[in-house]
């Protein structure tokens, strides 16, 4: 559905952007893993399942790219003129880095873990 309406707007406007010819196969990938995954529970969402690393990523990556993607999720779209936290978006960034910290420690609690949400308050107040 996506790739059909990237197309569509591509046949409207012209070529406005391209895309990596390995796209095609992540977008296709997920969406069968999505199709998979609502097969066995109605509830299912593919970006919960990639949070926790989405979530270690933007907050442990030093690039200015990962680091403009972090501010936008954070505080919400580039247009407003008063930047404000976002604190359910924070906790949703939160929650994931914790589950990521989870899944790498085995559930165990990890001096890391209080060093990851150390990290994640600084890198919000650099922001």
């Amino acid at each position: 559905a996506v790739l059909t309406e990237m197309r569509a707007l591509a046949d409207r406007q012209g070529n406005l952007f391209r895309l990596p010819p390995y796209f095609a196969y992540i977008a296709r990938a997920f969406s069968v893993l999505e199709g998979i995954g609502l097969k066995n529970d109605p509830d299912y969402a593919i970006v919960g399942e990639c949070l926790p690393y989405v979530s270690q990523r933007l907050l442990s990556d030093p690039s200015p790219r990962v680091a403009k993607a972090l501010e936008t999720f954070v505080y919400g779209g580039e247009d407003q003129l008063v930047k404000k936290v976002d604190a359910d978006r924070l906790t949703y960034l939160a929650d994931g880095l914790q589950s990521y910290s989870k899944s790498e420690t085995g559930n165990q609690v990890d001096v890391d873990v209080l060093d990851d949400a150390v990290g994640v308050a600084r890198k919000v107040a650099d922001l």
